[in-house]
């Protein structure tokens, strides 16, 4: 059959530009002055396309850096004010207070009076940050009163939330009551006061 042009198929064909993306820069001409679907040929990939994933991924540790250390200065400063707290309560128990670890490890102590240092002269050296108060409550209890220093060892270990002791003091003929107590807000740390009943017991 005879084809006549009239019957063929009409097929709309765009103009395409294509430029060459060195010659852009090399003549100065901006890519925003090229027409519409314009393709650019040997065009250099910005810093971004190339190493956008890295930057945003350096970017994020920054940021978590960041908060780390700003977490990390919070919880610094909340200590200290924990600390301050805890030295403000200690200074105000009356007699010899003592802020003990669940190992029997005497993490800090007031600034106990002249009297109260004078009533344990023998073994107040024991009595300081970095010692032992098990060892110490040993000491003052000596053989006869361990049952009393038992009991307070229990709150010192946890499984006692308080506890009273009445201790001679041999040497001198002295009395102390132990008071030891868990702190809620401590975990595995123990408040112990040792106060002076002398007079008590005398009158006793």
């Amino acid at each position: 059959l005879p084809i006549y042009p009239d019957t063929l198929p009409v097929r709309e064909v765009k103009n395409s530009y294509i430029v060459d993306w060195r010659q852009l820069k090399r003549w100065g001409i901006s890519e925003r002055t090229l027409p519409p679907g314009a393709t650019i040929l040997y065009r250099q990939p910005t810093a971004w396309e190339q190493y956008g994933r890295y930057i945003v991924g350096l970017l994020s540790v920054l940021v978590i850096l960041l908060l780390l250390v700003a977490f990390l200065l919070l919880e610094r400063q909340r200590r200290r004010k924990e600390e301050e707290l805890n030295s403000a309560m200690l200074n105000s128990l009356p007699g010899l207070a003592l802020l003990v670890n669940r190992n029997g490890e005497i993490l800090r102590t007031n600034q106990v009076s002249r009297d109260a240092a004078a009533l344990e002269e023998a073994s107040s050296a024991a009595a300081r940050p970095e010692g032992n108060y098990r060892e110490y409550l040993r000491d003052l209890a000596g053989h006869e009163d361990l049952p009393a220093a038992d009991r307070v060892e229990q709150v010192i270990a946890g499984s006692r939330a308080s506890a009273t002791a009445e201790l001679p003091l041999s040497p001198t003929g002295r009395w102390i009551e132990v008071r030891a107590m868990q702190l809620p807000q401590q975990q595995s740390r123990s408040l112990v006061v040792h106060l002076d009943i002398t007079q008590r017991k005398q009158a006793e």
